[in-house]
């Protein structure tokens, strides 16, 4: 298993120039060229959803499978779209402060505010070996600073860059209906009726399960990937011998 770090998280380089999901969907492919990845699947959990998307789109040579867990959607896209403001209701904007949509600058403040918010909450875990990888990983996170992670809200709030309905990769959904970071809706009632109905394969939508639902489910969601992949290499397996009797006359 590979955990990539997106721009500016970690070690990972950063630009704010640079920085789009059809530039990182060229990074994954590279890399999965560097390791000959000759099929592997792709899981993107919460802002790690439009990333996988966007290598879910042909991008990405030799993804055999996609699953989006507590996945972000288009807030702008889905503001025109919908009767409701979903972007102020994902993203809590203050309209009175004149929040509108998630600049860089907001972004950043937000970033640092929640940032702080986490160190406090992690701080009461009672299990100490918990504690100490909570607190390390979101460290490492934030070891460059929060530019990386804020950009993750700035590209949600604009253009993809693609459309959900160019997927051309069998695809699992998993959401909890209590998420209050990422509205169920955004599964039900857009990825659910935008991925092509011949590349969604489940959607698993839990009323009791909230935003943290990867890791409770983690076990099941990997299974479900790697099961469709087998699948997905069997079933190229029999064109190939198909194709192979077709050319020679020969059945193998």
């Amino acid at each position: 298993m590979y955990a990539l770090d997106r721009p500016g998280y970690g070690g990972s380089s950063f630009s704010w120039d640079s920085r789009s999901y059809t530039n990182w969907a060229k990074t994954v492919n590279e890399f999965a060229k560097a390791k000959n990845l000759s099929s592997f699947a792709i899981v993107g959990y919460s802002s790690g959803g439009p990333h996988a998307l966007a290598c879910s789109i042909g991008t990405v040579e030799n993804v055999s499978s996609l699953a989006l867990v507590a996945g972000d959607g288009p807030y702008a896209h889905l503001n025109k779209i919908w009767s409701c403001d979903i972007l102020s209701e994902a993203y809590h904007l203050d309209k009175s402060k004149g929040e509108t949509t998630m600049t860089k600058e907001l972004a950043l403040a937000r970033c640092e505010t929640n940032v702080a918010q986490m160190k406090s909450d992690y701080a009461h875990i009672k299990k100490e070996n918990r504690k100490e990888i909570a607190m390390r990983d979101i460290d490492t996170a934030i070891e460059q600073g929060f530019d990386g992670p804020a950009s993750d809200a700035v590209l949600e709030c604009q253009d993809w860059g693609f459309e959900p309905s160019q997927v051309c990769v069998p695809t699992f959904l998993w959401h909890g209906e209590a998420d209050e970071s990422v509205p169920c809706k955004i599964a039900t009632e857009y990825f659910m009726k935008t991925i092509p109905a011949d590349m969604l394969k489940g959607a698993t939508i839990i009323e009791t399960e909230n935003h943290t639902i990867i890791r409770r489910k983690w076990q099941s969601i990997l299974e479900a990937v790697v099961q469709e992949g087998r699948e997905a290499s069997a079933r190229a397996g029999k064109r190939k011998r198909g194709d192979d009797a077709d050319a020679t006359g020969t059945k193998l």
